[in-house]
């Protein structure tokens, strides 16, 4: 169960957490932006891709492979983009007029899906403006400026991106501004689709999960020294088990007088990706090298129960998530009695698991690569956490467990608690 839930995390994750870096310079600085993966994108990850826009947007989302396999490989030019939003990137302080231009997620997609098709690409058989025909996006706005930052001397003159990064990054900050507001849940959407491609379809019955944009992500441009971030994400699993018996689990305690095992669905999964940034260290103006220093988002994993009105409310940092983490009903034992010479008290006693588990570390150091890019321009690289990441980080969870506190067991016979048999399987967990 645990290898499969680590491979449901890792291709969930694989659009949130990982970092590209794409860049272009100019005189005096670079365009960059930092965003989730999306260098190979094959079917499984396609539906993430809906699911995860979906679920962002609180509305429905269908993205051909076809479609999302272009969109990432066709750059457009941002200066265009701008234009057709009625912004005028010439001007000597750009960011000033970005600040002052809201727009909706309509008008967003549609100077997107222009650009697009002036270069040829045509989107679902058309020439892309029906992509996100589908979404009823009402009339809110989100401003420019807060996704896109130019420095005071900057240009976005010649900047190209990938459309489909514009797209998902617009989306997230669309997501920061208006949906899910502070200490509300925000739209629950289903993964379960996703459990037969990813060969889950045996173990797991059903996945929903709650997503919302904490922090949004930047793009921009600046002299040395200009950091952009990613998006910051909290994302809510709760994963229906097949199958509630689980011999694995079982076996792993390790005292085979428990003759049973019953996983108490559904299990809820909280994970708070923080937001990883790149930072401007040189362009060589001769060989239009660009180096970058990438710092990778943490993801802080909780395992038990906070309120939805705490893990998606802005204001709560992950110090806050860990300490609203209480225990939660997660099994449900049987013990044989007379195999530990409590027959005495009757034959099977029900022992009820409660428990929590964190990854939060306060003194965490986070990690940073080193970034090059050029001289051939828009490039992109790539840095992030291996696929032993998300398995370290169920371990790590697994571990948590065995903290004082986190672990809460009570042993009953006939409805009646009691305290022997308790301390007795307490000893086997702790051990």
């Amino acid at each position: 169960m645990m290898k499969s839930l680590a491979k449901l995390l890792l291709l969930t994750m694989a659009l949130l957490v990982a970092m590209p870096t794409t860049a272009a310079p100019h005189c005096d600085g670079a365009c960059f932006k930092v965003g989730p993966r999306l260098a190979s994108i094959d079917s499984s990850e396609s539906q993430i891709l809906d699911l995860v826009l979906g679920g962002l947007l609180d509305s429905g989302v269908a993205i051909e492979l076809v479609d999302a396999d272009g969109l990432a490989q066709v750059d457009v030019d941002l200066v265009r983009v701008l234009s057709l939003l009625s912004v005028d990137a010439s001007v000597v302080n750009p960011q000033s007029v970005l600040d002052a231009r809201n727009v909706t997620l309509t008008e967003y997609f549609t100077a997107v899906a222009t650009a697009v098709a002036e270069q040829g690409f045509v989107l679902g058989g058309d020439s892309g403006g029906g992509l996100f025909n589908n979404l009823s996006l009402g009339v809110q706005t989100f401003s420019l400026g807060d996704l896109i930052k130019v420095s005071n001397g900057a240009s976005v003159m010649n900047v190209q991106l990938d459309a489909l990064s514009l797209i998902i990054l617009g989306v997230q900050a669309f997501n920061a501004e208006n949906v899910a507001s502070t200490g509300t849940a925000p739209t629950q959407i289903s993964l379960t689709p996703l459990l037969t491609p990813l060969g889950l379809a045996g173990v797991v019955d059903g996945v929903s999960a709650r997503l919302s944009v904490i922090e949004p992500p930047t793009i921009g441009c600046g002299p040395e020294g200009t950091t952009l971030y990613s998006a910051a994400i909290r994302l809510k699993l709760d994963i229906d088990l097949l199958s509630t018996q689980d011999a694995t689990l079982l076996a792993l305690l390790g005292i085979p007088a428990f003759t049973s095992l019953t996983l108490l669905d559904p299990l809820e999964l909280y994970l708070d990706v923080v937001q990883a940034e790149a930072s401007l260290d040189s362009v060589d103006p001769v060989t239009l090298l660009t180096g970058l220093t990438g710092r990778f988002g943490l993801v802080n994993a909780f395992l038990g129960e906070i309120p939805d009105a705490t893990f998606f409310n802005r204001t709560q940092s992950a110090a806050d998530l860990d300490a609203a983490l209480t225990v939660a009903d997660i099994a449900s034992l049987d013990l044989d009695l007379n195999a530990v010479g409590l027959g005495v008290f009757g034959s099977v006693a029900v022992v009820d698991v409660d428990a929590k588990a964190s990854t939060y570390d306060a003194a965490a150091v986070v990690a940073t690569s080193p970034l090059a890019l050029g001289p051939i321009y828009p490039d992109t690289t790539s840095a992030g956490s291996s696929t032993t990441m998300i398995t370290q980080l169920i371990s790590d969870l697994v571990s948590s467990v065995n903290e004082p506190g986190n672990l809460v067991l009570t042993a009953t016979v006939l409805g009646i608690e009691l305290t022997p048999v308790t301390n007795l399987v307490m000893t086997y967990a702790t051990d």
